[in-house]
């Protein structure tokens, strides 16, 4: 007997500026895509941020479709990105940023709970691996913190054992 693949949306819940993005990011860039197509950023546009969806099969051929959207910190990014990997792109797993509970800057988080539960997703949350010391840091420390790089690849690896596990 068949089962049905689940639908999962995994939130990456935290404040503002303590870089959901940045470990998002660090997973489209790793995952084993068979084909993956880049909805954001627009070539001509330069940003931290991205929306990307493809195909993952595992060895035994089992398929599941990711979306992975970066944008958490307004509504309104949502409706334009995230919410597409649901209605247009038709993704079994995603993988979105969203500001924390306490937080109402756009309330993304209630945003994407609703979104999963109107979509039969089952919602799963999640925060990034986070270097306290990042607070202190001007732009150019960010850029050069090894040790921030190496916990945003932490977190994808770990990401994407989860998802693999899915299938």
């Amino acid at each position: 007997m068949e089962t049905r693949l689940k639908k999962v949306i995994i939130a990456v819940v935290g404040s503002a500026e303590t870089g959901k993005s940045s470990a998002i990011n660090q997973l489209a860039n790793t995952f084993p895509f068979i084909d993956k197509k880049i909805i954001f950023p627009d070539i001509k546009e330069e940003n931290n941020d991205v929306v990307c969806f493809g195909k993952y099969q595992n060895n035994e051929g089992k398929e599941l479709t990711l979306g992975i959207c970066s944008f958490g910190d307004h509504k309104s990014y949502l409706k334009d990105y995230f919410l597409p990997l649901i209605e247009k792109y038709s993704c079994n797993v995603i993988v979105g940023a969203c500001h924390n509970y306490r937080e109402t800057d756009g309330n993304t988080f209630n945003y994407i709970l609703n979104l999963a539960r109107k979509h039969d997703y089952r919602l799963i949350t999640t925060s990034i691996l986070r270097d306290d010391a990042n607070d202190t840091m001007n732009d150019e420390q960010k850029n050069n913190n090894k040790i921030i790089h190496f916990l945003n690849e932490i977190f994808a690896e770990n990401m994407s054992n989860f998802i693999k596990s899915i299938v």
